[in-house]
């Protein structure tokens, strides 16, 4: 295929669509495997699906656009070959009426047996964010029918995180929960009530009153700059060429507000479980996975024997964030990459237990896909 016929295809082609051959190239991708797609086809369907997005206002576009969604996020697979494209990502991240009007059309046809999407709130896709929950509150209110409802019960309780620092939306779940079951139920936990004389109450009350001296004698000011903005710094960094910076940045994900000391990072290999990643932003996460990409194609090992070199911990658990976050970038990586890890995966395992947090099948599929 010849090299102009390639630029046709992947930069000309979609802006010469009318809208019915938008909804006749969305069909087509609707069909289309995936994954094994090469260039140029892997860019025209990103032109066409961010084409897509830009006429989101057409109902049949948005129909299609949804299923697409639905069918690659479930899947823990990225809307777009390029899961870091700034216009899309930054669009669905600050377009509220837009990112609100996709997450409504996919919650309105998911299968029945899908009452608790929790892939929604993944990074991989950024729909769903804590300034929804007032709205979702709202949307609970005109569902239809039982399912939405608790397709959007378990998302507000999935994205309300922090009730002392939400007071609103504690207020408004409170409030909502007095006559909608199904919300109710979903935060039970929550919402229930302890007789005061029963045996519960009074673990309640003795855990209370053994926890206070020890907090009375705490005066633990916040850190400052606080772990949010301490994780962008570190990212700000790395983007300008500083290597050393995601090892920075793998300690200041084990920061909390409060915290005084950074945490071992082997105790917990998996970045997704650290409280940086938890606390951050979609577009951060973002950042952090794109910085574990370009990290994997710097690094070189520099572990010698039984020894494990920081660098290496760092490196495996940038591959480990990719193995959830974005798998498919791991088959692009060389033999040589692959043949560094080949060790280092043993390695820690053997320092650390990551056997409890991920299992090695996981890791065989990609092996096995690169034939090392």
């Amino acid at each position: 295929m010849g090299g102009t016929y390639q630029r046709f295809i992947e930069n000309e082609i979609v802006g010469c669509f009318q809208p019915t051959d938008l909804l006749i190239a969305l069909e087509w991708v609707e069909q289309k495997p995936y994954l094994g797609l090469e260039y140029p086809f892997q860019q025209l369907f990103d032109a066409i699906l961010f084409k897509a997005w830009e006429c989101l206002d057409a109902p049949e576009i948005l129909q299609i656009f949804a299923r697409i969604a639905i069918e690659r996020w479930r899947n823990r697979e990225a809307l777009f070959s390029n899961m870091h494209d700034p216009p899309f990502e930054n669009s669905l991240i600050q377009n509220d009426e837009k990112r609100r009007k996709l997450l409504n059309t996919i919650v309105s046809i998911l299968p029945s047996l899908d009452q608790k999407p929790t892939w929604l709130l993944g990074s991989r896709t950024g729909i769903v964010l804590q300034k929804d929950i007032l709205w979702m509150l709202e949307r609970i209110k005109q569902s239809e029918t039982e399912q939405e409802m608790y397709v959007w019960s378990s998302l507000i309780r999935k994205a309300f995180r922090y009730p002392e620092q939400m007071p609103e939306e504690a207020k408004a779940i409170l409030d909502a929960s007095q006559t909608n079951s199904i919300l109710h139920n979903e935060f039970s936990f929550w919402l229930k009530t302890v007789d005061l004389d029963s045996a519960e109450a009074v673990k309640i009350w003795t855990v209370y009153r053994q926890e206070q001296p020890w907090q009375s004698d705490q005066d633990t000011p916040s850190m400052e700059p606080p772990p949010v903005q301490r994780v962008i710094n570190c990212l700000d960094s790395f983007e300008t060429d500083n290597f050393q910076a995601w090892w920075d940045l793998n300690l200041e994900l084990t920061l909390l507000p409060t915290s005084q000391y950074y945490d071992d990072i082997c105790r917990q290999p998996d970045i997704t479980e650290l409280p940086g990643w938890k606390d951050a932003d979609a577009l951060t996460r973002i950042r952090i996975i794109k910085a574990a990409e370009m990290f994997i194609q710097k690094w070189k090992s520099e572990s010698s024997g039984l020894d494990l070199h920081k660098i290496d911990v760092a490196a495996y658990k940038a591959l480990r964030l990719l193995l959830v976050e974005n798998s498919d970038y791991l088959l692009t990586l060389s033999l040589d990459i692959w043949k560094q890890f080949s060790r280092i995966i043993l390695l820690v395992y053997s320092y650390t237990s990551e056997s409890k947090y991920v299992e090695r099948r996981e890791y065989l599929k990609v092996v096995k896909t690169v034939k090392i």
